[in-house]
Parts: C-alpha cells; structure tokens; sequence
C-alpha cells in the first residue's frame, strides 16, 4: 500500500505572539499518521510546542517529538517536527489546538494526514525508518542534496521538509516528487514540505543561496493497525523522543 500525504491546515502567528495554534475541523481516517510541522523564526531554548488538544474520539498515540533542528544562525530559528497516530474506530470531525511554549518571532505550522503508513508499531516513532537532518548556509549553492540511508523496503515514502530564510517562493522539489504550498513571509521565513510514495534515498531540492536546515526520512508504508491501548482522554502531553 503506498502513502497518500494531504495536508489538513495551517496556521500562522505573528512575532511575540503567545496564543494557540488552532486547526480547522478535519476527520482523520484510522490508523492514519499525523505529522506537526512547525518552525519559529526567533528561536527559543525549549521546544516550539508544549501541548496538543484533539478530540476523544480519535484516541491518539502520545505525541511525539520526532525531529528538532535548529539553523545556527543569528537568533537561531528552528523547526521541528511532531507526530501521533490516530487509533479512533470512528474519528469525528474535529480542530486541533496546538500550545506553543512560548515567545516566538513567527511562527508557521501545518498539519499533514498520511495514510497507507505501518503503524503496528503503536507510535509515530515506530512509523519513521532512517533519517537525515542538515543546515546550510548562503555559501552553499541552491541545489542542494541529503543522502539517507537504504530503506527498509523500496515501496516505502519519503518526506522531506525545508525551512528557509527569506526569499519567497524560492524552495523546489525533484521530479517525481509531490509539493505541498510554500509557506511563510518573503521578509523573513518559508516552510515547504514534500514527498514521494517511494524510496528516494538521494534527496534534493533547491532554495536560494541563504540559510536553511531541512529533514528527511523514510515513512513506512503497509497499513498494518496499530497495536495499543490508547489513553481515553483527549488532550495529550507532548514528550520528546
């Protein structure tokens, strides 16, 4: 079974802000992976998010930090990526809020569904083979490459993810891979994430010669359920990997 990837909201706020991240009303489909991309253009010491809220319903797997990469560079902006795997027979309908731990200079964040993914193994974590994470800087040229590791199987997915500095509209994937919309404000920030349902383990893309940091892995495919008892609550505290 190959990955399907659809993006379900995202969401912006604006420098010092300290309010919530809340996503439209989406209804996930069990077993399904949910993928948090977020960065923070003023980073901060402790983890962009703190928290996530979703319905009862979906009875999640206990969200999970599963990349944190910070750019080394000037205020030290960085992204992060979390997940969770919806366990739910039946999903309503509903938002998701996500709290974010603190002052921030804009901060963007998306949320991705993917289906088709192995989640047996009862954790977002599980469902992650091998990754790779880099930064690089405005000397670095604008095609830029990331190898991985060999996958587990060639039908697996591949995701990436792109932060970059100014420069809007400037972040391009591969042919053959899919796109999802370049996020952020040409003044300061872009977010942009793509993915291919196969192995890809020579990953490339381009930006405009500034600063960026992006992250790569392998998802696994295969739709086998996942194997837990999930809490019966619906607001989960975030841990770190």
């Amino acid at each position: 079974m190959a990955i399907a990837v659809t993006s379900r909201g995202y969401q912006y706020l604006a420098s010092g802000s300290s309010g919530n991240i809340t996503f439209s009303a989406f209804q996930p489909a069990q077993n399904s992976l949910l993928l948090i991309t977020v960065e923070a253009y003023d980073g901060i010491p402790n983890d962009i998010i703190s928290s996530v809220s979703c319905d009862a319903s979906w009875s999640v797997s206990t969200w999970t930090q599963l990349f944190r990469v910070p750019l080394g560079y000037g205020s030290d902006p960085v992204q992060e990526v979390w997940g969770a795997i919806v366990t739910g027979a039946s999903p309503a309908s509903a938002a998701v809020t996500v709290v974010q731990s603190g002052y921030h200079g804009k901060l963007e964040s998306e949320i991705y569904e993917v289906t088709g993914v192995n989640v047996s193994g009862g954790t977002a974590s599980s469902c992650i083979g091998v990754s790779v994470t880099d930064t690089f800087t405005d000397a670095d040229a604008a095609a830029k490459s990331m190898t991985l590791s060999s996958f587990a199987s060639a039908s697996n997915g591949t995701f990436l993810n792109v932060f970059a500095l100014y420069n809007a509209n400037n972040i391009t994937f591969e042919a053959g891979w899919t796109g999802g919309t370049e996020r952020g404000s040409a003044a300061f920030a872009r977010l942009r994430s793509g993915w291919i349902d196969s192995e890809d383990t020579s990953v490339t893309f381009t930006t405009a010669q500034w600063y960026a940091s992006a992250i790569a892995f392998e998802i696994k495919a295969g739709g086998g359920a996942a194997s837990i008892v999930p809490q019966a609550m619906a607001n989960y505290r975030m841990r770190a990997a």
